[in-house]
């Protein structure tokens, strides 16, 4: 009987053996998504620039880039998505949808004076919409989804952001389906601005830990 469980031991750890890393996610306790740097902080200066790709083999489902750009003076900062099979022939890509920057206000029950309310400036993907209980039949706000149809270049600045801040300085975020994509992607810089900042992020969960 003993030497039965051993043989059946053995046959258990060699077929753990055989599944692959990459197909046990759970494995990641965390659970949490990863972050990519898809463009490094880097200086724009009136000319079109390009960031190194991205290899997105081993990320899965529904991803999310970050831009950020701030321009000092005036003229607007573009971004564009390219993917590549092969890293030589690049074409832009499409199918994102936009996130909508969305203000938000908190009031304190504990302190009411508008001293403490806080005023939250967020990047939702939808539009916060009320129904007419007449015709729709229920009155609770729902987040209407943004459509996954963005093509070509994104402009990212603009003379004031929703919040109210000036000089241009936010962060905007789109959503992309990384089953859409191909291997590689990078992020390439233009505009009219002719002093500024950009960067990007690439969020998205992952088949393993790395």
């Amino acid at each position: 009987m003993k030497q039965l469980l051993s043989i059946a031991i053995v046959i258990l750890a060699l077929f753990a053996l055989l599944v692959p890393a990459e197909a046990q996610p759970g494995y990641d306790m965390f659970m949490t998504p990863r972050t990519f740097v898809l463009g490094a902080p880097t200086a724009y200066a009136a000319a079109a620039s390009t960031n190194t790709w991205l290899d997105l083999h081993m990320v899965v489902g529904m991803a999310k880039v970050d831009f950020t750009a701030y321009t000092v003076g005036t003229g607007t900062i573009t971004a564009t998505l390219y993917g590549s099979a092969d890293t030589t022939n690049w074409w832009s890509l499409t199918n994102y949808a936009k996130a909508i920057p969305t203000t938000t206000i908190y009031t304190n029950y504990y302190y009411p004076s508008s001293t403490n309310w806080g005023t939250n400036l967020v990047n939702m993907p939808g539009t916060s919409t009320t129904p007419t209980a007449s015709t729709a039949g229920f009155s609770t706000v729902y987040l209407s989804p943004v459509a996954f149809t963005g093509t070509g270049a994104w402009t990212l600045t603009a003379n004031t952001a929703p919040n109210g801040d000036s000089n241009a300085s936010y962060i905007q975020t789109l959503g992309i389906d990384t089953a859409l994509l191909p291997r590689y992607v990078r992020v390439v810089w233009g505009g009219t601005a002719t002093n500024g900042v950009t960067a990007a992020v690439l969020t998205a969960r992952t088949k393993s830990t790395f």
